[in-house]
Order: structure tokens, then C-alpha cells, then sequence
């Protein structure tokens, strides 16, 4: 994850009317939030689905109206964009006009952080916001750590990785050279590099995070 970007996150929103938007944008900015602003989901979505989008690999928050004056409404938008996005989208909140309850509702049952009804108090909006911005940076982190980890695995040697599923599953050097018909010390110089390839980590916290990956392994 870059963290040489705003540490506060960005918002992408989505908004039509311009007032509102612009509205959003004065708020957005003066709380510390960088804003990329469109006003038609069809660039919205030829952005954000893009492989190298910007706001796949940095703390964002995506606000949308669920309400757009377009060919397609906010909730459209939203499924597109997840069928279309070849990784794990951000967060979207989602604004709703009165008796839009309903839809907010359809959108939350299709993965939206959440939704909040105009005319929406400033306070609660950007603490919804910070809320989904620190939700995708966790998941940042820990896709950064996985891909660190899967990284290091595959780079164990043949042998390395034998010692590697005996040590996770508990075995002592002695019973691991007894296993693999060779000397403790030849074990342990293994193990050494085992624990050198994967991070430097202690075998216990290697073993958490080979039972947190081993499917994508």
C-alpha cells in the first residue's frame, strides 16, 4: 500500500447534481479527504474498473447518490462496477432521497458499506466515510501482507518447504530429521532459512498466517 498518499484517504463521489456535489467536494476538502469528482457514472465506471485504478490501491471511500439523473441509477452502477472490476472495489456509502429505503436496503444486500439519507448531517456523513475509508485500508494491509507471504512461500526450495509444513504443523528438529532422514543440524539450518525467506517472523505467527492463506496457495 502507498503510504507516501494523503493519510486521511480519498473519496470518489458520484453525484449529478451539481449544487450537491459541489457542496460535498467544499466538505470533503476542508475535513483533509482528497475528492475525485464525477458527475456521469459511465466515466465513473470506465475509471474505477480499469486494472490500475488509482482508488484499488489506497484508502478510499466511493460516496454515490443512489438517486442519478442518468440512463442508470446508483444501485445499476454499483452492480456493474463489481461484475466489471477485475479487483475488490472500495467501500461505497450510498445517499438516499426520502422513500428510497427500499433500495438502500437492496443496495446493502449487494455489499454497500452502508447508506444515508438526505439531507444527511455533516458529522455523521464524514464519520461514516472515515469508517469505510479505514475498512478497505485494513483490507490493503492484509492483501498486502498475503500477497508478501505467498511471495515468500513459493520461494522456499523443495526441501525448505517440507520442513516448512512439518514446523507449522508442530514437529521438533528431532522429529523433522527423523521424518525427512537427515541430522537435526541440517533441520535447523532449514528452519533458519525458512524463517529468513518468510519475513524474519516468529514460527508461531508463520503458522497464523499459512492457516489465514494456505487456500490461495
Amino acid at each position: 500500500m502507498n503510504e507516501e498518499l494523503n493519510p486521511a484517504g480519498t473519496v470518489v463521489l458520484v453525484e449529478d447534481d451539481v449544487s450537491l456535489a459541489h457542496a460535498l467536494e467544499t466538505l470533503l476538502r476542508f475535513d483533509g479527504f482528497d475528492v475525485l469528482s464525477y458527475s456521469d457514472p459511465r466515466l465513473f465506471l470506465a475509471s474505477v474498473c480499469r486494472e490500475d485504478s488509482a482508488c484499488l490501491s489506497k484508502p478510499t471511500c466511493i460516496l454515490m447518490d443512489l438517486n442519478l439523473n442518468s440512463t442508470q441509477d446508483g444501485l445499476e452502477c454499483f452492480i456493474e462496477a463489481r461484475s466489471r472490476a477485475l479487483n475488490a472495489l472500495p467501500p461505497f456509502v450510498f445517499l438516499t432521497g426520502h422513500g428510497e429505503l427500499e433500495v438502500g436496503l437492496q443496495a446493502m444486500r449487494h455489499g454497500a458499506f452502508d447508506f444515508l439519507t438526505k439531507p444527511t448531517k455533516s458529522e455523521a456523513l464524514l464519520t461514516r466515510i472515515t469508517e469505510a475509508i479505514e475498512s478497505h485500508r485494513s483490507i490493503l494491509v492484509d492483501q498486502e501482507s498475503r500477497g508478501l507471504f505467498i511471495n515468500a512461500y513459493k520461494n522456499l526450495t523443495d526441501k525448505q518447504l517440507e520442513v516448512f509444513h512439518y514446523l507449522v504443523e508442530g514437529f521438533s528438529n528431532k522429529e523433522i530429521a527423523e521424518k525427512v532422514g537427515t541430522s537435526t543440524r541440517t533441520v535447523e539450518i532449514h528452519r533458519s532459512a525458512v524463517l529468513e525467506k518468510m519475513g524474519g517472523s516468529s514460527l508461531v505467527e508463520i503458522g497464523r498466517l499459512y492457516e489465514k492463506y494456505r487456500a490461495a496457495l
